[in-house]
């Protein structure tokens, strides 16, 4: 089962800014999936969505996830996303038991950036491993 949580700002009922944090075991950890990070094109350069990532990322240390992932929709946010500690980028794979793709339904494109949220976790290989 997946857990999600919608964050928003919004004004006079009008989304600003939203993402979805999912949360889900994979293999036996429990981590994040940031999802849909959007932002309107009117309220862009006023820090909703770092205010959102910066929610989001409490949210799950506060629920003991291990880490968090997420795939950014262009090249060029890799370095936006750096800013909060993610890091790499690594090939990756999103589907519910029932086979629903959370990536960008291109699998040759879904390379996630990751947060570790703990120091007894670490990547190798891209997989998560407690130390």
């Amino acid at each position: 089962m997946i857990n999600t949580t919608l964050c928003y700002i919004e004004k006079d009922g009008k989304f600003l800014s939203m993402l979805h944090l999912l949360i889900f075991k994979h293999n036996s950890y429990k981590v994040g999936y940031i999802y849909a990070v959007a932002t309107s094109p009117k309220a862009r350069n006023k820090g909703y969505a770092t205010q959102l990532i910066h929610q989001a990322i409490e949210m799950a240390e506060k629920q003991g996830l291990s880490a968090i992932y997420l795939i950014p929709a262009k090249e060029s946010l890799y370095k936006y996303y750096e800013r909060f500690g993610f890091q790499g980028s690594r090939k990756i794979e999103f589907h519910t038991n029932d086979g629903f793709d959370f990536g960008t339904g291109e699998k040759d494109s879904d390379y996630a950036s990751l947060l570790l949220l703990s120091p007894h976790y670490m990547i190798t290989e891209n997989i998560l491993l407690e130390k």
